[in-house]
């Protein structure tokens, strides 16, 4: 859906065929394929689905996956303030929702200093402040 927005509209994304594209999308199916699983699994198995449907096991595992993506994505922004550099794109609109889900879950912490200040940039952003109401 967000790659078609993109296109349809023509904000928020390189157009295809440019440099960054590849980057970009790299980086919205990263937030949606990798990202979020373990992040669901870990919320289903917590909160989310009845006391007698989790499945205890399945809690720390996510989070072990939860840590391995957040440092892959805390290694990249060490030098970047968005995913794509300077500029923020729809690849931020993903990974900020997924990054702040990992925040509410108490698994986003100091340990990824880089994260938190991508989320603490994001959050700052109105349409994020909008968002979040």
């Amino acid at each position: 859906m967000v790659e078609y927005l993109c296109e349809k509209y023509g904000k928020l994304a390189p157009p295809p065929g440019s440099p960054k594209r590849a980057e970009f999308l790299q980086w919205v199916h990263f937030s949606e394929a990798t990202a979020m699983p373990p992040l669901g699994a870990f919320f289903q198995n917590s909160f989310i689905k009845p006391e007698d449907q989790r499945i205890p096991a399945v809690v720390p595992e996510a989070k072990e996956a939860i840590g391995k993506w957040l440092k892959v994505l805390d290694d990249h922004l060490k030098t970047r303030k968005y995913l794509l550099g300077d500029e923020f794109t729809a690849a931020d609109v993903m990974m900020g929702y997924t990054v702040n889900g990992a925040k509410f879950a108490g698994i986003l912490d100091a340990r990824y200093p880089n994260v938190e200040a991508y989320l603490g940039r994001l959050a700052e952003r109105p349409a994020f402040q909008r968002a979040s109401q």
